[in-house]
């Protein structure tokens, strides 16, 4: 055992001193665990070498990516640019085509040579009271938005359509009633549309429309309005904006209220509140021989009284309750 363990010994060298002692076993496997160490050191470091130039090569490849990113979307933002301003140009082509479409609706209804022979200047001047209407541009017929649902209203809407906009010309008598119920609806729309109003306050200033039958309010203008929309329900009505409230008209009594219909003077009001910010109407007194009358509630509160004043005895004439207007200064 001696001899083999000696073999052993011999058998391992030691650098730096080409000899085998059996003390040197130690030495040696302590230089051993060290080299293993630094190996497993450098292996560490190669490694982590390694994983940092990865990292750096897929951050240069985050970054590239980036980069092109970008580039596209400066790219598409000019297309989208492009596409906005092409938009932008459609609009206001638009804005522009609606405001000559719009300026072509508001034409002098006097000034246009269409009306001279038109059913238009032909129904209106059949009856005296139409002077209250306010002028709807021909223009204004050939929307078909201005007259959307007429068609289940109007009995042979699209012959009426058509005579309005003197594309034929026929006396049957119930397409002219057609007509001219078609033209009240019409109207009604039209009239609360801005041109419309700005129409019905020169009507309302010059005063075509009335004045308030009401004494209290001095004459004020009144405003046209409707009991109903729909056509045949009752005749045109006024409306005070002073005493805000609502009279027949005698200058009006075969006019249909749908002309004008329920809206209207409301939405006068809203457009021009200045027409309805007026004083309050007078409170009319009534009075007898210069005193005034007195109201059952004074008339009670007289006999009250005197019931009081006659348990004292104090006498009081019956008459006095007729002719007085009696007031308890003490109280």
């Amino acid at each position: 055992m001696a001899n083999d363990k000696t073999k052993q010994i011999k058998k391992l060298k030691i650098k730096g001193k080409g000899m085998t002692k059996p003390g040197n076993v130690k030495r040696l496997r302590e230089l051993k665990e060290k080299k293993a160490k630094l190996d497993l050191i450098k292996k560490l470091r190669r490694e982590k070498a390694e994983r940092l130039e990865l990292e750096q090569q897929q951050r240069k490849k985050e970054r590239r990516e980036k980069e092109l990113m970008k580039i596209e979307n400066e790219k598409k933002g000019e297309v989208v640019q492009t596409i906005s301003l092409k938009k932008l140009e459609m609009k206001r082509e638009d804005k522009y085509e609606s405001s000559q479409k719009k300026a072509s609706y508001e034409v002098s209804y006097d000034s246009s040579d269409e009306y001279e022979e038109s059913w238009l200047t032909e129904f209106l001047s059949s009856n005296s009271q139409y002077k209250a209407l306010v002028r709807i541009p021909s223009g204004y017929f050939r929307d078909a938005f201005n007259l959307t649902g007429l068609d289940v209203k109007i009995p042979y809407y699209h012959d009426v359509i058509k005579m309005i906009r003197n594309e034929e010309n026929t006396d049957n008598v119930s397409l002219q009633r057609s007509a001219a119920v078609c033209y009240a609806l019409v109207h009604q729309r039209f009239c609360l549309s801005s041109h419309g109003l700005s129409q019905a306050e020169k009507l309302y200033h010059k005063g075509v429309f009335g004045t308030c039958p009401n004494l209290s309010c001095e004459d004020s203008h009144v405003l046209p309005v409707g009991i109903s929309d729909e056509p045949g329900v009752s005749s045109l009505h006024v409306y005070c904006p002073r005493c805000h409230k609502t009279y027949k008209s005698s200058t009006f009594s075969s006019m249909d209220g749908c002309f004008y219909g329920t809206t209207f003077p409301h939405m006068f009001g809203l457009v021009y509140p200045e027409i309805f910010i007026h004083e309050p109407p007078i409170s009319h007194c009534p009075l007898v021989f210069g005193m005034g009358v007195a109201k059952k509630s004074d008339i009670d509160r007289v006999e009250a009284k005197m019931k009081e004043r006659a348990e004292k005895g104090i006498e009081i004439p019956l008459e006095m309750i007729q002719l007085f207007k009696y007031t308890d200064k003490t109280k």
